[in-house]
């Protein structure tokens, strides 16, 4: 059946928690409809007798990150990060209803449990389909990005003492590890020496993802990455034969001498690991300086991943929720105030940048 394209699990428990969450109200899941697929999550829906519906959610076996120990930890986190972000401030994010990190349950694999989000993804506005020009006028972009600015302002004042991920234990919320993707991304979460935190100050931060780059280029396959001759993008060709050409070209030329995985490679990149250190301890330093004026907790909470994808919006081009938490961590203050990702960078940034 479609929907145990990922894992076996059993839908009738789902049902059955589901129902007992909403007083015993009739629910079911279609075992015909097709998952849809995120990078490390998949996702189906159940539909309740009243037509409301919820989100069931649980990690891809052939996900981005392969380690059974870091998919949970950040499963755990999201839910956890997702319960405090709609306690304490006024953010649209889904409502989480159960969640189980385990495979030890009566649905038998890890899940979160949560309500459908309202309206529909910013993708649908931001671009036409088959075409790069977006739909959305400049006001309308505008209003989008001031919404975006207004959430910002909100996370801002979910600040913490440590720098990593949120964890609920025995009923409290605590700063654990952090799991920036600079840290776990690539294998890197299979590295025992790279430090995890949970940091305590901006240079301690900085300098583990230095150290994460390290190690990567030390133990690790740089897959497509050469420093000296980077794999070519889209966007900077007229059209797909002409990018094709240029990907087999490429593919040809690192291939010969084993140039991606070779010492030249691996050397050019300790290099700039040993330039970004000096870079990360500067930006450190500034940065201590700056928040000594916020307190003992400076660490506000960041979405690493807003983006098109992930902002759902109406046909006003109100924010309606915001979804995919799950690498959200306390951060170094001025981290949060980067720019988010839009247009995803294969779109033209000319109409984007006039609304900045």
């Amino acid at each position: 059946m479609t929907l145990f394209r990922h894992a076996t699990f059993d839908v009738h428990a789902l049902c059955q928690l589901a129902s007992s969450l909403r007083g015993a109200r009739s629910c079911a899941c279609d075992v015909t409809q097709v998952p849809a697929d995120g990078s490390l999550f998949w996702a189906a829906f159940l539909v309740f007798d009243d037509g409301v519906e919820w989100v069931f959610r649980s990690p891809r076996r052939d996900g981005a990150i392969q380690s059974e120990k870091t998919i949970q930890a950040l499963l755990a986190s999201e839910a956890a990060t997702l319960k405090y972000i709609k306690s304490y401030s006024a953010i649209p994010v889904p409502v989480v209803y159960a969640y189980n990190y385990s495979s030890e349950n009566d649905i038998g694999i890890p899940y979160i449990l949560m309500s459908n989000a309202a309206g529909f993804p910013l993708s649908k506005r931001w671009k036409s389909l088959g075409s790069r020009e977006s739909t959305l006028s400049l006001i309308e972009k505008s209003k989008i990005v001031s919404q975006l600015g207004v959430i910002t302002w909100q996370l801002s004042h979910l600040r913490f003492r440590e720098i990593g991920l949120l964890f609920e234990e025995s009923g409290y919320l605590q700063v654990r590890g952090c799991l920036s993707r600079s840290l776990v991304d690539s294998e890197r979460d299979t590295l025992p020496e790279l430090p995890r935190g949970p940091f305590t100050s901006e240079g301690e931060f900085f300098d583990a993802l230095v150290t994460g780059l390290l190690q990567h280029v030390e133990c690790l396959q740089l897959s497509h990455h050469c420093f000296f001759a980077p794999c070519p993008t889209r966007n900077k060709y007229d059209d797909d034969q002409e990018y094709r050409r240029a990907c087999d070209q490429w593919n040809t030329f690192v291939t010969l001498g084993s140039k991606i995985d070779g010492s030249n490679n691996r050397v050019d990149y300790i290099v700039v690991g040993d330039c970004l250190r000096g870079i990360t301890s500067k930006w450190a330093e500034e940065m201590s300086a700056l928040a000594q004026n916020i307190g003992s907790e400076r660490y506000p909470l960041h979405h690493p991943d807003l983006n098109v994808n992930n902002i759902f919006v109406n046909d006003n081009c109100n924010i309606t929720c915001i979804i995919d938490w799950a690498f959200c961590s306390s951060v170094p203050f001025p981290i949060l105030l980067m720019a988010p990702g839009l247009p995803q960078s294969r779109d033209r940034l000319e109409a984007f940048n006039h609304c900045i």
